[in-house]
């Protein structure tokens, strides 16, 4: 039976991007291959784990880069490479994703792409995608990536609404751990530990957000 919380009747929708509305794992690899070329380094082994949900600064650690202006610097060079190979590598849109984006517009939930990602390249991304014109807010627009709440904060300040009547979807557990921690109730697309049944559901598939006035898939 439904009941007016939060995953029932949210008044925003936040958004992961890279892994729950769109595979950009091809272009992030030659991304990260090409300036670790540039800069005459080997990537360690398994360092697209490393980097997984990781902010843009967070994932220069995989260049041995440590300090904060130098990580900054890195982020740069990799959103420039990514933006280079964006018609090269364009972003997959995964199943259920665009028809998110309508349901979301036909129940009048407003919706905001949270991710990692600089905003510019999240919105070059999700133009090629073809998702409509919808807030965005990037990694560059706070100081503390995911895991740290500040990026979904800033997101619910944007629209204008709570934390506790907001409804966010992640992949990764430091998203999920980002929106958990901002107050938001969370879906987490995948396996994920879940602390609180109350605030974090695990879902298989984006059909399965509830949204008002929609039919969901079981």
């Amino acid at each position: 039976m439904a009941t007016n919380g939060p995953f029932e009747a949210p008044q925003a929708l936040c958004l992961d991007f890279d892994g729950t509305l769109v595979d950009t794992r091809p272009m992030w690899e030659a991304a990260y291959l090409h300036v670790a070329k540039a800069r005459a380094l080997t990537l360690p082994e398994n360092w697209w784990a490393t980097i997984a949900g990781k902010s843009m600064d967070a994932s220069a650690i995989v260049f041995g880069v440590h300090q904060p202006a130098a990580q900054q610097q890195v982020a740069k060079e990799l959103v420039e490479t990514a933006l280079a190979l964006v018609a090269h590598y364009p972003p997959i849109v995964l199943p259920g994703a665009a028809e998110l984006f309508v349901r979301a517009q036909s129940a009048g939930v407003p919706v905001c792409i949270v991710t990692s990602t600089w905003s510019e390249l999240a919105g070059a991304l999700a133009h090629v995608a073809g998702f409509p014109s919808t807030q965005i807010v990037g990694g560059d627009q706070v100081q503390h990536g995911k895991p740290s709440p500040d990026i979904y904060q800033r997101a619910c300040t944007a629209l204008g609404v709570s934390a506790k009547h907001s409804v966010a979807v992640e992949d990764s557990p430091s998203g999920v751990a980002a929106a958990y921690t901002a107050g938001l109730s969370v879906y987490g697309l995948g396996t994920h530990a879940v602390t609180d049944t109350s605030r974090l559901r695990l879902i298989g598939h984006l059909d399965a957000v509830q949204l008002p006035g929609s039919i969901q898939a079981g």
